[in-house]
């Protein structure tokens, strides 16, 4: 017999590290971006954009004393934005300005998510912030706090944030990512679906399939892509209607820590921002492997099984037709939503599912179809701490330890030395095939 000389790794799982030995004979390489140093004064980084932005003046020569200002933020599954350290500098520059912290709210742009318990609050904004200004969450059913705005040039309905829409000035800030539906996170993401109405999410969510009569997923929707991408293209017309006057957005590296801060206009910063993680966070390849063992990153990327189908997304960007997928989330707080377990739960076909999402379409019933496209398109095993029979309904594997999983893999491929890839941090990185880099995105 053979003896392969193997090596072991750590994978983030929830907050803790999951070991992994693999041979190196068949082990085609870690796919990461590159190595991005963490910024070690985030305060003076931020009062750097605030000062220096792209494409808009100053925060400084926007504001003026008096003025009733909003700071539209994320809820709990954006903690790695590190709004505590965020946040600071931007209301002491309006302070500055004569604005007072009286006149300044936190709008917490949730999206359809759920609402934020107050421990939840003090986690994602932090003591000080939580003590200085107003925090609210916003509420996309109560129709009493949304204005209407008309509809989008693709017939979307635009109703956002009462407080938002009435305030004198609007801050707007997250974090730049990878995202399957608007391509980059962050930017008019903050906006739509932040502080939009439900019917405005589903409705520009329901552009994520091509239009009738033609079937399925509309190719021009997903990550990294910009260019031609109609949901995005909707959703930065919506976001222009609450009038945001300045943008902050973050880029995090593997280690959850701020590398990277763009301020300024809109679209501009964020391109700015967007660039940064392309060159950065895509992870060039010359072949795609038999196996990929993916961690999306631990905590609170995995935080729930709707989070963790972004990993999956840019895993299967990395594995030959007919491989298998490892993704390691714990997914502690579950599926992830009551329109996410709707749609991944359901025994429906995947043409059942889409009849229903063309009808009445949520970001969480959109991730979840995604999800089981991914699963009857590729092997997928999970492990996590879900419940197999929720796990099973998609058409994925649960496995209940990496071994486990291993095993399986190597069942399913017949063979014991698959090619295979590893992706620590698989929510961040976007495996690329290298005659791939230079295809327009913008």
């Amino acid at each position: 017999m053979i003896s392969l000389e193997k090596k072991t790794f750590e994978l983030a799982y929830g907050r803790a590290q999951l070991a992994i030995s693999l041979p190196r004979q068949n082990l085609l390489g870690l796919l990461s971006g590159k190595r991005v140093a963490n910024l070690p004064d985030v305060r003076a980084a931020v009062r750097r954009v605030l000062s220096q932005p792209i494409g808009s003046p100053p925060l400084v020569d926007i504001v003026r004393r008096g003025e009733k200002v909003a700071i539209i933020g994320g809820d709990i599954t954006r903690v790695w934005v590190h709004y505590d350290l965020l946040i600071p500098p931007i209301l002491d520059t309006l302070n500055q300005r004569g604005i007072s912290d009286d006149d300044i709210t936190v709008i917490i742009g949730q999206g359809t998510h759920r609402s934020l318990t107050r421990e939840e609050v003090l986690t994602v904004y932090g003591a000080e912030v939580a003590a200085r200004v107003r925090i609210e969450g916003h509420d996309c059913l109560d129709r009493a706090n949304l204005v209407n705005l008309g509809k989008t040039v693709r017939g979307t309905p635009i109703e956002l944030n009462k407080k938002v829409v009435e305030s004198d000035r609007v801050i707007v800030t997250g974090g730049i990512v990878y995202h399957f539906l608007a391509g980059f996170g962050g930017g008019k993401k903050g906006i739509m679906p932040g502080i939009a109405g439900f019917d405005t999410v589903q409705t520009n969510h329901a552009l994520f399939f091509n239009p009738p009569p033609a079937r399925g997923m509309n190719l021009s929707v997903g990550s990294g892509c910009l260019k031609g991408n109609p949901l995005s293209a909707d959703m930065v017309e919506i976001a222009r209607h609450a009038h945001p006057d300045f943008l902050v957005n973050v880029v995090v590296n593997g280690q959850h820590q701020l590398s990277h801060i763009v301020g300024g206009d809109l679209i501009a910063a964020h391109l700015a921002g967007c660039q940064f993680v392309r060159e950065h966070f895509s992870a060039p390849l010359d072949e795609r492997a038999e196996l990929v063992i993916v961690s999306c990153g631990g905590w609170p990327k995995d935080i729930n099984l709707y989070q963790a189908y972004k990993t999956l997304d840019n895993a299967v960007r990395a594995v030959r037709p007919g491989g298998v997928i490892v993704l390691l989330a714990e997914c502690s707080q579950g599926l992830g939503g009551a329109e996410f377990e709707e749609i991944f739960t359901s025994p429906d076909s995947l043409e059942e599912k889409e009849d229903r999402l063309r009808a009445y379409c949520t970001i969480g019933g959109a991730m979840a179809y995604g999800f089981c496209v991914q699963a009857k398109a590729h092997t997928v095993i999970l492990v996590s701490e879900l419940l197999d029979e929720q796990v099973r309904v998609s058409g994925t594997i649960p496995a209940h330890s990496v071994d486990e999983a291993l095993s399986m893999a190597y069942h399913l491929l017949g063979m014991d030395t698959p090619i295979t890839y590893l992706m620590p941090q698989g929510s961040i990185t976007f495996p690329i095939l290298s005659t791939e880099m230079t295809e327009p995105w913008l």
